[in-house]
């Protein structure tokens, strides 16, 4: 499914005459095995076998609150990833299909 999405994102953006072809994905994420599910993968175990076959792919911060600082509230945590991933879009939207 993962593969058929950023396909299908991928053809959206060309279709619409946009070269829009970055994929932006959360850190530590996993989306399957198969190579453009691993261009979106942020695990290393996985990811570090095939890097020479895959696409480069943005990361912004996941939301799992497990990975909030210590102290850090989960709606500031989620807050700050939300807002990573705004300022990402800002600064690459013109490249990120999906």
């Amino acid at each position: 499914a993962v593969e058929i999405a950023l396909k299908m994102s991928y053809h959206y953006w060309r279709n619409s005459g946009r070269a829009k072809s970055g994929f932006v994905t959360l850190a530590n994420s996993y989306h399957g095995e198969t190579l453009g599910a691993l261009s979106v993968t942020d695990i290393a175990l996985y990811r570090d076998t095939y890097a020479p076959l895959l696409r480069a792919s943005a990361q912004v911060p996941s939301p799992d609150r497990r990975l909030a600082e210590p102290g850090e509230a989960p709606q500031e945590y989620a807050r700050r990833c939300a807002k990573a991933l705004e300022e990402h879009f800002e600064r690459y939207a013109a490249e990120t299909a999906a």
